[in-house]
């Protein structure tokens, strides 16, 4: 069975809908919307999951071939797994993205004075460099991050992951 994800336009809510009897979800009052999945990006946000294998048993799921905007306004709200089994769905916080912007603000300025100093030459600069967004190695005007989440399962019964952006809703990317 395809899992469903509805939405409610008056709270937010959001549900997974595992078992279909048919009948809609209903949310303060009104019945729910069922979200459809995108699959193919096409704007200038990425959104569609990445995939890795570590290895059999360990996926790798990264949201977007660029980084994605990280505000309590506009993150990646959840990401799912599906398998013949049921479905793994990891909620993100979008603080956790602003406190690791606020870490990486720290170690620039401490490697540019490492860097002033030549008491680390470049090797901790350059590696505080990937940390950071933008191509030139500077924080963009946005927090921004590239949401992933590692699931275990059988690489064989996986089936699809699923993202879904506060902003700009569900997408997927099947396994199968």
């Amino acid at each position: 069975m395809d899992v469903k994800f509805y939405h409610c336009l008056t709270c937010g809510n959001i549900i997974c809908k595992v078992v279909d009897s048919g009948v809609v979800p209903v949310c303060c009052g009104s019945e729910m919307i069922l979200m459809e999945a995108k699959s193919v990006d096409n704007g200038l946000e990425k959104h569609l999951p990445h995939i890795e294998w570590l290895d059999d048993m360990t996926l790798r799921v990264k949201i977007g071939s660029e980084p994605h905007p990280c505000t309590k306004e506009h993150f990646i709200q959840m990401i799912a797994l599906q398998t013949v089994d049921g479905i793994d769905i990891r909620i993100l916080d979008p603080q956790k993205c602003l406190d690791e912007r606020t870490r990486k603000e720290e170690l620039a300025h401490l490697a540019q004075a490492h860097k002033e100093d030549k008491k680390c030459g470049l090797d901790l600069a350059c590696r505080i460099e990937k940390l950071f967004s933008s191509k030139d190695g500077e924080l963009s005007e946005v927090p921004v991050a590239w949401p992933e989440q590692i699931f275990h399962c059988n690489k064989k019964d996986a089936i699809g992951v699923y993202a879904y952006c506060n902003l700009h809703g569900l997408w997927h990317k099947s396994l199968r």
